[in-house]
Parts: C-alpha cells; structure tokens; sequence
C-alpha cells in the first residue's frame, strides 16, 4: 500500500455497472512563472499551468492545479510512470516555450521557473456493463472498451 494525492473526481460512475478495480494514471501539474522580455516597454509576466503526462512523457496546457485528495492505494493498480522529477520538468518548461512562440513574438528567450508542482494521479474505474469491460474517465466521463 502507497499512499498517493489523487485528483478529486468530477464525474462519478453511473449507476448499475459494476465497478471491477480502480487504476491511477500518473500526472504532475506545474504552475510557472513566466517572464517575456520585450526589447521596448515592461515585461510580460504571468503564471502557467501545464499538465505533464508521466507515463507518456508529453505535456499540456491546463486551466489551473486540480483539487486533491490523499489516498492509500495499492500499488499494482498505479501505472508506472516514465518520466519523473527533473524530466517532468524539463518537459513542462519547454512546453512552455513553444507557446509562448506561438502566441507573442519575441525576440529574446523566456524567463521559466517552476513555482510549485503537484504530483498526483487520475483516477479510472474498470467497470463491468452489459457483460463487456470499460474504462471510466473520473475527470471527463469518457467510456472507453477494454478489449
């Protein structure tokens, strides 16, 4: 048993499937300090949440730090993660960078800090309906097969 800061679910299994096992899909969020130097006029500075996937190693933009909660799961239902610490990081930073070229034209690169992370894990349910397996999205309420 680990004990693990989940994402507060915003959906909850609908009523009548038969919940099998819960999964935990790893995350770690980052709010960033941004700074845009400009050659003429004040910087731009501002905060950015970013998303990292762990386990896919890819990162996203996002509307702020999720609520979450404490919890002591075990541990063959936590999927491994590929990327952690400083790779996280890494990958939040330079998400970072590629928006801010996309969205503001800048000549100079980029002042990027960390200013806090959270780890933590999604929840999934593995729910049995209609005598076929699922996967339930805790956050959206997406349904997906599992084959």
């Amino acid at each position: 048993m680990r004990k693990i800061l989940v994402i507060k679910p915003l959906k909850q299994v609908p009523g009548g499937p038969k919940v099998i096992a819960k999964l935990y899909y790893p995350y770690e969020i980052f709010e960033l300090d941004v700074g845009i130097r400009r050659v003429m006029g004040e910087p731009i500075r501002f905060r950015m949440p970013v998303l990292v996937d762990r386990a896919r190693a890819r990162a996203y933009a996002t509307d702020g730090v999720p609520e979450t909660f404490e919890d002591e799961v075990d541990e063959d239902f936590i999927v491994k993660p590929r990327v952690s610490g400083e790779a996280s990081a890494k990958l939040a930073r330079k998400f970072a960078l590629y928006y801010v070229a996309r969205y503001w034209r800048v000549m100079l690169a980029p002042e990027i800090k960390v200013a806090r992370s959270v780890e933590a894990y999604k929840l999934y349910w593995l729910i049995r309906m209609a005598g076929k397996t699922y996967l339930f999205d805790s956050i959206l309420g997406d349904i997906e097969e599992v084959e």
